[in-house]
């Protein structure tokens, strides 16, 4: 049978233990610091993972502004081209929609 590969020494010192508690608060204190280090690092990655968002999202917003920019202008020149070619019909629409507005802010 195999013996046990553990052993019980008797004699056990005080420098001894002190050395050992001593080994343990370096141990304990250089977990402390690759904790710290990691969680600096983590958040460092985080702060540019949002900022690079941040700029693609901007960016998309803008171009979306453009392209919305240019599709009320397209819609503005269609209108005022309407309306070029039939004067009486832009009038009466404007009217009745005047009228309408009117009706629905009076109540």
């Amino acid at each position: 049978m195999a013996k046990p590969t553990t052993t019980t020494d008797q004699n056990v010192t005080v420098e001894d233990l002190k050395a050992q508690l001593d080994t343990l608060r370096k141990d304990i204190a250089d977990l402390g610091k690759t904790v710290g280090t990691y969680g600096r690092e983590s958040a460092e990655g985080a702060r540019t993972r949002a900022r690079s968002e941040a700029e693609r999202l901007r960016a998309t917003g803008e171009r979306q502004a453009r392209e919305m920019q240019g599709y009320a202008e397209d819609l503005s020149h269609t209108a005022a081209e309407q309306i070029r070619q039939q004067p009486l019909a832009a009038m009466g629409v404007a009217a009745g929609l005047g009228f309408l507005a009117g009706m629905l802010t009076r109540r």
